[in-house]
């Protein structure tokens, strides 16, 4: 199964990108790269914060959401346990989510009681390794795509001088390229129950990011990505679609992003030990 190693591959593509558009593969860069792609274990935190407002029947509706992941992934064997807490108004929730590798499968435990009952999903081989959009990551693709990204990233040190910064947009036709590698409009089209075509990649915008580098351990510590001005017209789009397919009109209606940045932070590199749940 290589759930875990696709997710990290794309975390490093962005950070590949993100990189490279300095202009230049400094030996710190090439160093961090290098360490995380033989990484066995690691804790993630991600954070995520988004404010949106509704527009509808001359109505503005403000909805916030707050997200944060925390996680213990271990390569070999295939093992997650993450806590995910999520706020929307009034309204939060818990959810603590295992996954591991059994007979070539990969099973998923969820519970949204403290680990007091779990909900147990297993997803077989073929559609956890396969991609079923037919979509592989190219890595000599994604190089090509950093190599011609413009030198706009500029290089800053932290206040304590122990992480490296590079900060940075990388540009609205590097974002959409990517997702086509990934196959990301074909995975939210299935998820929305939408038929989404390659228009829709046209909407998508540059993406401000950062990305910080512990001095000490050359290691990759921090990728910071500001998705507002990026998401908000596909946003709006995946709106009008959905309302034209419940056919409850609403043709005025509208959602603007006003705040979208997910941040994620590495740590515990090669010392996490992930221990199953007690079910």
């Amino acid at each position: 199964m290589k759930a875990l190693k696709k997710s990290i591959c794309l975390l490093l593509a962005f950070s590949l990108l993100a990189l490279a558009a300095c202009g230049s593969f400094t030996p710190r860069m090439a160093t961090a790269l290098k360490k995380m792609s033989v990484l066995q274990s690691f804790h993630s935190d991600t954070t995520l914060n988004a404010e949106f407002s509704l527009s509808l029947l001359g109505q503005e509706l403000p909805l916030e959401l707050k997200a944060h992941a925390a996680g213990d992934h271990q390569i070999e064997p295939a093992l997650n346990a993450m806590t995910l807490d999520l706020e929307v108004w009034d309204f939060s929730q818990q959810l603590l989510l295992f996954t591991h590798q059994e007979d070539g499968e990969l099973k998923v435990s969820v519970s949204m009681d403290e680990g007091s009952t779990w909900m147990h999903q297993t997803i077989s081989s073929e559609s956890s390794d396969a991609d079923q959009t037919g979509t592989t990551i190219d890595s000599s693709r994604l190089l090509a795509l950093a190599l011609a990204l413009s030198k706009s990233f500029e290089e800053t040190e932290s206040g304590d001088g122990s992480l490296i910064s590079y900060e940075g947009v990388v540009p609205a036709e590097m974002v959409q390229e990517m997702l086509r590698m990934t196959g990301a409009l074909e995975k939210l089209s299935e998820a929305a129950g939408l038929e989404l075509d390659e228009s829709v990649l046209s909407t998508v915008g540059g993406v401000p990011a950062s990305v910080a580098i512990d001095k000490e351990s050359g290691m990759l510590v921090r990728l910071r990505l500001d998705l507002t001005q990026a998401l908000s017209g596909l946003t709006d789009q995946l709106l009008l679609q959905l309302l034209a397919q419940s056919g409850l009109g609403f043709e005025d209606a509208s959602l603007s992003i006003s705040r979208l940045e997910v941040v994620t932070e590495l740590s515990q590199f090669d010392a996490v030990t992930v221990v199953p749940p007690a079910m």
